[in-house]
């Protein structure tokens, strides 16, 4: 679908949003003679001790019993748990069943690219892979569902000289990308996730933004900072030693955010945001090109405009947000080609709220009946752009001199590109209505939701990569084919086809719960409905938790569910792709005579298989234990992933999708939440406290759909055994690390002048199993993996803010620093001689002032 179709289609949704709820508006009027006068809500500007002054339910638990996997977090323990980047997922790093650390990587020395990557934190939740969480914002949507799991592992950076060429770099598993900013609350579901939630195998991740001021104008304006000066960088060489004298990454980030809401009238109500992440960073490429000074950058933008309107007929909200990202990589081996990654998402939405008060059908009495209705349309696009579709790897001649010199008699110089230009996304149309209200013992919950996806994957022109030269002064050209007389030719080339793969989709999502409480017994079943017209898979997701309270101070809640994996339009669009075309010549008398060679066949349709599920388990219980007024949790969470998408052999050179991989994991925490207004503690106004323990196992067959769960081309020598990648089994230290402790630490002083939080990670020492090189066997390459104790690693990151200057109504001048890895930890993972450092200590210096 091209730029200009779905603009079109942006105005048609705004039209279908505008006239959709006024429908719903003039039903609930029929409604209303017969029902309570709606509340109008209105919103109003919370204080510092307000929003400090969070209840431990709201923090450990959501709004039922049943929610024992929920954590929510208001804005300033929010604040507290983020890091300086703008990065609102950072907060993440201190909840239990969350992975997002790989002791095992042997190059994790910080580059140009990773130094400007401002892109949000990817992490693993209760075992998921990282693409199979549900990101919401407002209740939107905003995962990914074309997918973000590629051919291979490689990224856009320096430690491959070839960039992979069927790869689209830059993919997210989130659309938006949310500012921590602007956020006014954010809840995580690890496990027994509400009837509500679906198309995840991982978890969920809810932020509620920031919300129109109805009473009064206000705003806030904030800059911050981190330079390469501001960050220690440790050596982290196995060896300790910097053999090419490399030196740490120069950069420079800036970080701005802006926010203006208030009432237009009675009735009307604004917000208006805009934030922005400016990185610049410079490098030098290789000896072999010169050495050539080169600028890299990256520029993450957010904007958001919402108009509320209260009115007789209900509440309506008018949404707008775009993600603007972009990040440019100029290879160190390559002449004058900059890939330029960008993400575009743009968000619209209408929706509408009503209150029927109180009605009474045949079957009893509903109090607090709400409806929610909402028309929404998405579009994505991720681009690499490189305006080149011709590659060559020449060897060092007189015909290159003045750009390429000979190193040793390996060295290549490269030229033009071999990536081209390429694209991925998708444009939903979202139409949804949920009801709930207050019945018999408890309340309800019903809703439906129907999407429209138009998905695409395209190359847009033919790119052709010469691979392989000889060099020869015999050389004779009867060819203008990467051919130069008496010097080199191109022996064997690439051809990477264009295309143009697009996919379609309706999907349909329905569930029904109910939460009743009989004496000291709550029980919240429930049902979800998925279809889509891809897989035409019928998926019915029961959701049980039975939560016991034999005391005021005690209760004791155990679940059963199951979740269904998102539509997998990630396989369709990546089917139609056409596969890469080998070529050889011989020489020295080059011609346009090529021998084609063999290619592998890659199916990846999903149409005919059964939809990845996991299966849970969880059991727990929750304590206001007496000693210190504190609240006590502690979980046990079982889950099986069964059905999931692996590759496996199905011929020469042919690869076929399959149902045949699962998983498993299994974990144990403990979690503690207490909050304080102490007595006697000068200046002292407030103290919170928060902390787990989590023990966790996991089991992955495979962990991409192109690595065979049986059968698995790639395989490896561990103890004396052969193993294929689908059948090994060990803590590797990948996003399985198995003993995790977490404590955050928040306060407030002098009348909320002075903020000052801490939060720190610690990882217990553990066995498990790393790479270390490859062995041969029998002429046979595997790559060698071996025993190793992983050593304990604690974190810890501090933030503070300062009011410099107060004012009348709310406004101030705020002083903030963020500290990362105060202590400067190493970690496991180390680093190469390429990119010997890795990022220590750091600091974010800010202001914010407040209106």
């Amino acid at each position: 679908m091209t730029r200009s179709s779905r603009q079109a289609l942006l105005g048609s949704a705004a039209l279908l949003c505008l006239m959709t709820p006024v429908a719903h508006a003039q039903d609930a009027q029929k409604l209303q003679a017969a029902s309570d006068t709606a509340t109008e809500q209105t919103t109003t500007g919370p204080t510092i001790l307000d929003m400090l002054n969070v209840s431990l339910t709201s923090i450990l638990g959501g709004t039922s019993s049943a929610d024992t996997g929920t954590t929510v977090l208001g804005e300033t323990e929010f604040g507290l748990r983020t890091s300086g980047n703008s990065d609102a997922n950072s907060f993440l790093r201190a909840l239990p069943n969350v992975q997002y650390q790989d002791d095992t990587d042997t190059d994790a020395g910080e580059t140009t690219q990773s130094a400007i990557d401002t892109r949000p934190l990817e992490v693993s939740i209760s075992g998921g892979r990282v693409y199979d969480n549900l990101f919401l914002v407002n209740g939107l949507n905003v995962t990914t569902t074309t997918g973000t799991q590629e051919f291979t592992t490689d990224t856009f950076d320096d430690g491959t000289a070839v960039l992979n060429a069927e790869s689209i770099f830059g993919l997210h598993s989130q659309s938006i990308f949310v500012p921590s900013e602007f956020v006014d609350s954010a809840t995580v579901i690890d496990s027994n996730a509400s009837a509500k939630y679906g198309n995840f195998q991982g978890g969920v991740v809810s932020y509620d933004l920031q919300q129109p001021n109805t009473e009064r104008y206000s705003g806030s304006a904030s800059f911050s900072v981190q330079t390469d000066k501001l960050v220690n960088y440790n050596l982290a060489t196995p060896d300790g030693e910097n053999p090419e004298g490399v030196s740490p990454p120069e950069f420079t980030k800036l970080k701005s955010a802006f926010s203006f809401t208030g009432p237009i009238n009675e009735t009307f109500a604004f917000l208006a945001q805009y934030s922005r992440v400016d990185a610049f960073t410079h490098k030098r490429k290789d000896a072999a090109m010169l050495g050539e000074k080169v600028d890299e950058s990256s520029l993450n933008q957010f904007f958001r405009l919402q108009l509320d309107a209260n009115t007789e007929i209900g509440k309506f909200s008018l949404e707008g947000m775009m993600t603007d990202y972009s990040q440019t990589f100029s290879p160190t081996r390559w002449k004058d080609l900059t890939l330029d990654v960008k993400t575009q998402t743009e968000v619209l939405r209408l929706k509408h709220e009503y209150d029927f008060g109180t009605v009474s059908p045949f079957f009893g009495t509903i109090n607090s009946l709400s409806l929610e209705s909402s028309a929404s349309l998405k579009i994505n696009d991720t681009k690499n752009e490189t305006g080149e579709d011709v590659g060559y790897a020449w060897r060092p001649g007189s015909s290159n001199e003045s750009w390429c010199l000979k190193i040793s008699n390996s060295t290549r110089c490269y030229e033009g590109s071999n990536v081209g230009d390429k694209e991925q996304g998708q444009t939903d149309l979202t139409l949804a209505q949920e009801l709930s209200g207050e019945i018999w013992a408890g309340t309800f919950l019903a809703g439906y939701d129907y999407s429209y996806t138009d998905a695409n994957r395209s190359r847009l022109r033919d790119v052709t990569y010469y691979t392989a030269t000889t060099a020869s002064t015999s050389t004779t050209c009867e060819t203008s084919e990467a051919c130069i007389d008496g010097e080199q030719y191109a022996i064997s080339k690439a051809l990477y086809p264009a295309y143009d793969v697009n996919a379609h989709l309706n999907s349909i999502n329905a569930y029904l719960e109910m939460d009743q409480t009989i004496g000291i017994v709550t029980v919240r079943p429930g049902l979800r409905l998925q279809w889509d017209d891809y897989q035409r898979n019928f998926n019915l997701a029961p959701r049980l938790a039975a939560t016991v309270k034999p005391f005021e101070w005690l209760e004791v809640t155990g679940g059963f569910n199951r979740y269904y994996s998102a539509s997998s339009l990630a396989y369709a669009i990546r089917d139609g792709v056409p596969r890469t075309e080998i070529y050889t010549r011989k020489g020295p008398t080059v011609t346009d005579g090529w021998t084609a060679g063999n290619s592998t066949i890659w199916d990846m349709n999903a149409s005919g298989l059964d939809t990845p599920y996991s299966d849970e388990f969880t059991g727990g219980l929750k304590v206001n234990e007496p000693l210190l007024g504190g609240e006590l949790r502690v979980r046990y969470l079982n889950r099986k992933g069964r059905d999931q998408y692996a590759s496996e052999s199905a011929g020469s050179n042919t690869r076929v999708l399959t149902n045949s991989a699962s998983s498993s994991y299994q974990s144990a925490s403990v979690e503690y939440a207490k909050q304080w207004s102490p007595e006697g503690i000068k200046f002292l106004d407030h103290l919170g406290l928060t902390g787990s323990l989590t023990w966790a196992k996991q089991d992955t067959t495979a962990t991409a759909y192109d690595i065979d769960a049986d059968d698995a081309d790639d395989e490896l020598y561990y103890n004396g055994t052969i193993y294929t990648q689908g059948s090994f089994r060990a803590v590797t230290g990948n996003m399985d690390i198995p003993l995790r402790a977490q404590l955050s630490l928040g306060s407030s002083w002098m009348e909320g002048r002075l903020l000052l939080g801490a939060t720190a990670n610690y990882n217990f020492s553990y066995e498990g199993v790393t790479q270390d090189g490859s062995i041969t066997i029998d002429s046979q390459s595997y790559d060698f993996y071996r025993d190793k104790t992983f050593s304990p690693t604690l974190t810890v990151d501090l933030n503070a803010s300062f009011e410099v200057a107060r004012f009348e109504n709310d406004r101030a001048i705020t002083l903030t620093a963020d500290v990362g890895n105060v202590f400067n930890s190493l970690g496991n993972a180390s680093a190469g001689d390429d990119n010997p450092f890795v990022k220590g200590r750091s600091f974010w210096l800010g202001m914010k002032a407040t209106f």
